[in-house]
């Protein structure tokens, strides 16, 4: 019997979209289920099934995949897209991000969905990505499963991929414009912060403080912040910040008695990718800031976990999908926001909430657009001081993009980086030839009063772009300088100095 404890829903059907890796329908667990007890009909929930693990199949061809299915059923008239809520899990978030983008951009006379809700999304990468493309993860795949390791799918999750920044700099471009078919589409994000089951793995990507495990709350946060520090040709730096200008709800779901991982485990030791705990070794291989939750033998997944109607993430899709007007989403907003600050105050005895950090992408190229691949970037507090923020990385940082070696990533602890605000930035380049050079950076301020380059769980991309002065590799001399003509049989470069036209 469907239950009257939820506000009326705003939508009649639902599309479900798994993540990465995922090759069974069963893993939606009960949540079919679930919103079936909530009045919904089973032909009205639409089970995505989508080939992840296949090397050269990219998110954008999934994006693809999905545009041709919905569009289908469009025709057929047998989906209303006004009154469907896409609900996503991991890596189909930016599957549908960009199926979403796609018909803002290129379909606008096609509809778009009523809501879009991100369950633990990936939505600006996850560090697992670089992990899935080892060695020894292909070895597994490959012997274990008998799949890819679905290589492109992980290129585009790695942090500051191409993929990622078209996504996320398309869409913060129409979400903060007000005449963009986006604005008609009610967004949410959601996302846990158990990762207590692989805090004894050997793997350190799977217990990172501030995560589920497999995403970072930043990352599955669907609000996030650009700035771009420009050169010019004059040797002046501008700064250029932006940010959502309307919040979208956001919500960390990590309660004393109810505590969601990204998916669920329950196996003591998986795989054998363990350390002992009986060696007396785990403390040297767990995270810097010490944790008072236990290494546990099983969690709860935010989507295969949920067993009731009753679980906060079913009772906050539930909330999203109620949602029909400006009114009601800013209620929602409100609400979550709150929450989600009630957890972020739960600080430590020092002060530091040790689960609430940020991720800045860093992206570096000259004037031209050209990535720059040798180069030494300085993040320092206001005095000029880098051991400072050097205290509030996280461990393994940064971590360089492996397809974009100009593009890197710094994860930083929120209360220890916002303690030392503002920060500035120092940049040297080399370019490996004296006759095309890079204007350095020095010391430029990338936040002031008004913004702190982050917000605690968060993701913030930085784009710095320098001068590539290119005057040394040309050079004009007049026939009639008789020391110039004297040597036109010399070879250049080096080219010869002269009165009239000096080298400069």
């Amino acid at each position: 019997m469907p239950t009257t404890a939820f506000s009326p829903l705003a939508v009649d059907t639902v599309l479900l979209v798994h993540g990465y890796s995922v090759q069974y329908l069963n893993n939606y667990a009960k949540l079919p289920q679930l919103l079936e007890n909530v009045g919904l009909s089973t032909k009205n929930i639409l089970l995505s099934a989508f080939v992840s693990l296949d090397d050269e199949v990219s998110c954008d061809d999934l994006a693809d995949g999905l545009e041709a299915r919905i569009s289908a059923l469009e025709i057929q008239g047998k989906l209303n897209l006004r009154k469907t809520a896409v609900v996503t899990h991991s890596t189909g978030a930016i599957i549908a991000r960009r199926w979403i983008l796609n018909r803002v951009d290129k379909l606008p006379q096609r509809n778009l969905p009523l809501q879009f809700i991100s369950c633990a999304g990936a939505n600006h990468g996850s560090s697992l990505a670089q992990l899935g493309r080892t060695a020894f993860a292909k070895i597994f795949r490959e012997f274990e499963q008998h799949t890819s390791v679905g290589e492109r799918v992980l290129q585009d999750l790695d942090y500051g991929s191409e993929f990622l920044r078209k996504l996320n700099g398309g869409w913060l471009k129409a979400w903060n414009d007000p005449t963009s078919a986006l604005r008609n589409v009610y967004c949410f994000s959601l996302g846990g912060a158990d990762h207590s089951f692989w805090k004894n793995q050997l793997a350190w990507q799977a217990h990172e403080t501030g995560s589920d495990g497999t995403v970072r709350i930043s990352s599955a946060n669907i609000n996030y912040g650009w700035i771009k520090v420009d050169m010019h040709p004059n040797g002046v730096i501008t700064l250029t910040p932006e940010f959502m200008t309307r919040p979208a709800p956001h919500l960390v779901i990590d309660l004393a008695t109810e505590r969601y991982s990204h998916t669920s485990q329950s196996e003591k030791d998986l795989k054998g990718l363990v350390l002992s705990a009986a060696a007396g070794i785990v403390d040297e291989f767990t995270d810097q800031r010490k944790l008072t939750e236990p290494i546990t033998d099983s969690v709860r997944g935010i989507i295969d976990g949920i067993n009731s109607t009753s679980d906060r993430p079913f009772t906050a899709l539930m909330e999203a999908m109620s949602v029909d007007s400006p009114e009601s989403y800013a209620q929602v907003t409100l609400t979550w926001r709150d929450q989600t600050n009630a957890w972020y105050q739960s600080k430590n005895g020092s002060g530091i909430n040790p689960q609430a950090n940020a991720t800045i992408v860093v992206s570096l190229s000259d004037d031209e657009g050209t990535p720059i691949r040798d180069s030494l970037i300085l993040i320092k507090d206001d005095a000029g001081n880098i051991k400072t923020v050097s205290l509030s990385l996280e461990p393994h940082q940064p971590m360089y993009n492996q397809s974009s070696p100009a593009t890197m990533s710094f994860y930083v602890n929120a209360d220890q980086w916002l303690g030392i605000h503002p920060h500035r930035v120092s940049v040297e380049v080399t370019s490996g030839t004296t006759f095309a050079k890079y204007s350095p950076i020095e010391d430029q301020p990338i936040s002031n009063e008004t913004f702190h380059v982050i917000e605690p769980n968060q993701f913030t991309y930085v784009d710095l772009r320098v001068r590539r002065d290119t005057s040394g590799s040309y050079m004009l001399y007049s026939a009639d300088d008789q020391a110039i003509t004297a040597k036109v049989d010399t070879a250049y470069p080096p080219f010869p100095d002269s009165a009239l036209f000096p080298n400069v």
